[in-house]
């Protein structure tokens, strides 16, 4: 099973340098590496920052949780926790991933498990916030097809949300779950108790954040805020030193909508989508060889440098750390 993952994390790698050749064969490669070297800096630079403004986040979460998180090991675990992302498929390791890191490096697995829990929180949060502003500045006839278009989809999601919060809170069902408690399995009662001690004392911590006040959350939000906008900022940056004028808002729907697509296709690191999607994106402002050679680049620095630095961090805080339960 490892070495299955292995080998399609490697494929996917792999696909992610090739899917752009389809675009501009081997000159977009040529255009790429002649990017100057004052967009590499800057691209590095705001990837760092990227990775240092989420581990201020998990740190802020931390010390309202509690609990003991120094500010390197928050960034090790920052950088980990995405080389878990981006090598799963679907990036279903990635929260779980994150809250082995932390729990690494001290930190309970309750207490880890609600921190990770509120940077979701607040990731969502702020795409929930942004998708809107982002939508008005970039409204054209092709945003408003596709705001229309996902208008049933965001329906029906919202839809099924009211009615599992309806069918939780309502009378029957609540009266038929401690029947169904009691004729369990001997087994089952006892995994019970276990997931049950575990979600109350993750739950605590949950509270202990929520009652440090407004001001932690204040300052998480907005370290997740700068985190995305550095993020989505690379490909503006890498398009701009190929000589092209994309908007910024376009280029921040465009990454935002065809991420959470991509993650939904379970490819590792949304490969194939991404690149297609993107490249399609791309060729709407810019011709198809320069739109390969920012996809190239921006890959490069978002998908293989981002894994081969956060393999370094994990294995660091795996061998180095202790853990605690």
């Amino acid at each position: 099973m490892k070495a299955a993952s292995a080998a399609l994390a490697v494929i996917a790698l792999a696909a992610a340098l090739a899917i752009p050749m389809l675009f501009g064969g081997a000159t977009s490669l040529r255009d790429a590496a002649s990017l100057p070297v004052g967009a590499w800096i800057v691209l590095v630079t705001l990837m760092s920052a990227g990775v240092l403004l989420r581990a201020g986040k998990l740190w802020v979460l931390a010390q309202a949780a509690g609990v003991r998180l120094r500010m390197h090991q928050g960034f090790g675990v920052a950088l980990g926790g995405d080389f878990c992302f981006l090598v799963s498929p679907g990036g279903v390791a990635g929260v779980p991933g994150t809250v082995y890191l932390l729990n690494r490096c001290g930190v309970a697995v309750p207490a880890a498990t609600a921190v990770v829990a509120c940077d979701q929180l607040l990731d969502g949060a702020f795409f929930i916030c942004a998708f809107p502003v982002a939508l008005a500045f970039a409204w054209d006839p092709v945003t408003a097809h596709l705001a229309r278009s996902s208008a049933p989809v965001l329906g029906i999601a919202l839809a099924l949300v009211a009615a599992a919060v309806l069918l939780l809170r309502s009378g029957p069902l609540r009266r038929a779950l401690p029947r169904v408690a009691r004729t369990a399995p001997r087994w089952l009662l006892r995994w019970r108790e276990r997931v049950g001690a575990f979600a109350i004392e993750s739950v605590g911590t949950l509270r202990s954040i929520a009652g440090r006040g407004v001001r932690p959350l204040l300052v998480a939000f907005a370290c997740t805020t700068m985190q995305w906008f550095a993020r989505y900022a690379m490909l503006a940056a890498i398009v701009a030193a190929l000589g092209y004028d994309v908007p910024l808002p376009h280029l921040f729907l465009a990454q935002a909508a065809i991420a959470h697509l991509a993650q939904w296709s379970g490819a590792p690191g949304g490969v194939g989508v991404t690149e297609l999607l993107t490249g399609v994106a791309l060729a709407r402002w810019m011709p198809s060889n320069a739109a390969a050679s920012a996809l190239l680049v921006w890959r490069a620095m978002t998908l293989h440098l981002a894994v081969i630095a956060g393999a370094l961090a994990f294995a660091v805080i795996a061998k180095g750390s202790r853990n605690r339960m």
